[in-house]
């Protein structure tokens, strides 16, 4: 509220989201805002914003629109203790409002300015503990149309280059039919039926991870076995092939999803020399638990860390742990670790 105006506008190397933009916010009531700031100076704090303004102009789906965008971010800690005291907010500043109107005199008018006593009347309930990052990006992805303050994928972006073989900002150059695996979040997705058999669907979405986005098609038997997944606000790993069409539009053909958040990641450590037999074995018993679950080598004796290609990923599963401990001695070590919960492991067995 203090330094954005009615619509996009540059501020040095960024640019300033339009108040008009928020979702519950008129232009009628962005103009005021910012003739009155620019005609009395900057605004202080929620209370002092609302008393500043035409009366008629603070009401609960006005405020809650500001809030939930953050445009008192700058001035006030957090939108929760907001959120929490709007009916107070707009009855106090109600009240003086209609004192002033009526010409009422306050006993304490009379005295000199007292910041302590002003401060008793509009003063924040409660804590200001502040709503977690998910539903901030709620907040921001309703009211503004996009995220601001954090990406949902952001607290998982260390472990994103190992959920996905490429990025969507690199399917443009692949060819049609390359499998791919990508990892992204749901923000669209609408279904309709087939033209040649209408008790049968085919759903569009759109997939969006930290580089760009793209869309995604499912047919009937897909949406049958993972349609639970394909709903917008999910984080999913997707693998498919390559889709080029007319005007540069570039798709993904879906084969199967999985949730980000029920998935692991599985580090194989060589901790001594392999011979091509045993390299041969480990392969095999790769291919004998194939799943969704990314598989990583890390070679002590060369420092690499080496994320093998989808074919060779798994089901991460104790069946897998005692395959790989039958064969195999104190050559190797796995560990499996869930891919939400970014700084615990699991389970980390010796094999």
């Amino acid at each position: 509220v203090n330094k954005s105006f009615l619509e996009y506008a540059p501020d040095g190397h960024n640019i300033r989201f339009g108040l008009a933009a928020i979702k519950q916010v008129g232009e009628g009531v962005v103009e005021e805002i910012i003739k009155e700031r620019e005609a009395n100076g900057e605004y202080k704090d929620i209370f002092d914003f609302c008393k500043r303004l035409d009366p008629k102009h603070v009401n609960k789906r006005l405020l809650e629109g500001l809030i939930k965008a953050g445009a008192f971010s700058t001035i006030e800690k957090s939108r929760k203790q907001l959120l929490d005291n709007m009916e107070h907010i707009i009855s106090s500043v109600s009240r003086e409002a209609k004192a002033r109107e009526m010409g009422q005199v306050s006993l304490f008018s009379a005295l000199p300015e007292d910041d302590s006593f002003a401060a008793s009347q509009f003063q924040l309930g409660g804590s200001d503990e502040e709503f977690d990052d998910k539903q901030i990006q709620m907040f921001e992805k309703e009211f503004l149309g996009f995220y601001v303050t954090s990406h949902p994928l952001f607290s998982i972006r260390d472990k994103l280059p190992f959920l996905m073989t490429h990025k969507i900002s690199e399917l443009k150059d692949k060819d049609n039919d390359t499998p791919v695996t990508i990892c992204g979040l749901v923000t669209t997705a609408r279904q309709i039926p087939t033209r040649k058999d209408p008790t049968k669907f085919i759903k569009f979405l759109t997939i969006e991870d930290l580089t760009g986005k793209v869309e995604a098609v499912a047919f009937n038997k897909t949406i049958q076995e993972y349609g639970d997944f394909l709903q917008t606000e999910q984080k999913v790993i997707i693998s498919g092939k390559v889709q080029h069409r007319e005007e540069d539009q570039t798709s993904v053909l879906i084969d199967n999803v999985k949730p980000v958040d029920n998935s692991n990641l599985v580090t194989i450590t060589i901790k001594d020399e392999l011979k091509y037999e045993e390299l041969c074995a480990i392969k095999n018993i790769l291919a004998a638990h194939h799943g969704s679950d990314p598989v990583l080598f890390n070679v002590l004796e060369t420092n690499d860390r080496i994320l093998t290609a989808s074919m060779f990923w798994v089901s991460a599963s104790s069946d897998l742990i005692n395959h790989l401990k039958k064969l195999f001695d104190e050559k190797i070590e796995v560990s499996i670790k869930s891919m939400d919960t970014p700084t615990k492991e699991e389970d980390t067995i010796e094999v």
